[in-house]
This record gives C-alpha cells, sequence and structure tokens, in this order.
C-alpha cells in the first residue's frame, strides 16, 4: 500500500509540475470547474465570477483542483498521466506487469480489510488494525 501510495505521489508531483505548462489539447481533459461540475464550455456570467485572476491562475486552481481528487487504479490511469505530462507512455512497457500486480495487491488488501473489520472468526492477525497504541 505504501509504495502505491508513494507511485501515486509522484505521478501527482510530475502532474503538477507538468500540467501548468501543457499544450491546449493535453489541459482539454481538465474541462472547466463549475462549483462541482466540470464544463467544456462556461458562460460569461461563471467566467464573470473569476474577475481578477490571470488566465494561468485559473489554469492553476484548475489543475490543484483535478489533483486534489485524481487516482491512479490501474495501467491505463498511469498511461493517461504519462500521456498528460507530455512523456512517452512507452516509459511503463518495462514495468507494466509488476506495477498492475503491485495495484491489484493494493486494491485486495484494503478491500479485504474492509470485508473482514467485523468478523469473529478471524484469526486476531488477520483483522484490520483499527488503532495503535503510542
Amino acid at each position: 500500500m505504501f509504495l502505491h501510495a508513494t507511485l501515486e505521489d509522484v505521478v501527482r508531483t510530475t502532474l503538477e509540475l507538468r500540467l501548468p505548462i501543457a499544450s491546449a489539447d493535453q489541459l482539454a481533459v481538465l474541462g472547466f470547474a463549475v462549483g462541482k461540475n466540470i464544463k467544456d464550455r462556461i458562460s460569461m456570467s461563471e467566467l464573470a465570477q473569476h474577475r481578477g485572476k490571470s488566465v494561468d491562475q485559473l489554469i492553476i486552481d484548475r489543475i490543484e483542483a483535478f489533483l486534489e481528487r485524481s487516482n491512479f487504479n490501474n495501467i491505463y490511469d498511469l498511461t493517461r498521466a504519462l500521456e498528460q505530462c507530455a512523456l512517452e507512455k512507452s516509459l511503463l512497457s518495462p514495468h507494466k506487469n509488476n506495477l498492475a500486480a503491485m495495484m491489484s495487491r493494493r486494491h485486495w488488501i484494503v478491500h479485504r480489510a474492509d470485508r473482514h473489520e467485523h468478523r469473529q472468526d478471524l484469526d486476531e492477525r488477520s483483522r484490520a488494525v483499527l488503532y495503535c497504541d503510542p
């Protein structure tokens, strides 16, 4: 789980650094954030809510909101992130099987803990850790 979390952090950080200078095509997938909705276009009244902000600031705000909700749970997600960073998706090729196995294992561990949290028939060592003593 920690390895997957580290991988997600590296991908998010890379996106955070590269997306502000990305091409219009790479930014197109982000859309405009209007409240909790994402739109391809916004009206002048929606745009007016952002008076005083530069175009660069609007882009950065949208990138931050996008990254706040992003996750990378499979090879497709990682490939898409590399494309958004203008990096070759072939970078994943030699590691694709190992990454997929790691991600699958992480999902299995997390969901197993969720399912078994309240089962009494499990050995104490098999139950999810709910808290740690200091």
